[in-house]
């Protein structure tokens, strides 16, 4: 979200805490619109991750930038949740970015012939090494708009 990223860039710790418990915020009420909602509800795994680390404490200027091989850097916030996904679970297998959309297209019976990443068997229930029968509903759209207000409309 933009306000966390851009405190982070500013080096505004409170403000960034702020933004990482709003993005915390926002990801509940999509969750719980996506269980309160009969055509998504049980059937539906949502991933939340971040697209970068941030430099870790005593590195450079830490958390406000981010764009070497520290540690920090090298590492991302990763959670999933869901259908098929291992509730409580937390795997310490290493993972890339790669391995999300791998991981994602095996969740949809898409297969990836040039995709680079692994399956990340380890978060999945038995049925998630097979594949989950989820049927894809196309005429379905989740938004969130400027506001974070949760629609759905019929497409």
């Amino acid at each position: 979200f933009p306000v966390t990223i851009q405190a982070g860039y500013m080096g505004d710790w409170p403000l960034y805490l702020e933004g990482i418990l709003t993005g915390d915020s926002y990801a509940f009420r999509f969750w719980s619109f996506i269980q309160n909602h009969p055509t998504s509800k049980d059937i539906t795994v949502l991933f939340i991750t971040n697209d970068d680390g941030r430099h870790s404490d005593g590195w450079s200027n830490g958390f406000v930038s981010h764009g070497d091989n520290c540690d920090g850097c090298r590492h991302i916030n990763f959670m999933a949740l869901g259908a098929g996904i291992r509730k409580g679970h937390i795997d310490t297998t290493s993972y890339s970015q790669n391995d999300i959309a791998s991981t994602i297209a095996r969740i949809l019976g898409i297969q990836m012939p040039h995709g680079t990443g692994q399956v990340m068997e380890g978060i999945g229930e038995d049925v998630f090494t097979e594949r989950l029968a989820v049927p894809l509903l196309p005429e379905v759209m989740v938004w969130l708009t400027d506001e974070v207000e949760i629609e759905y409309v019929k497409v």
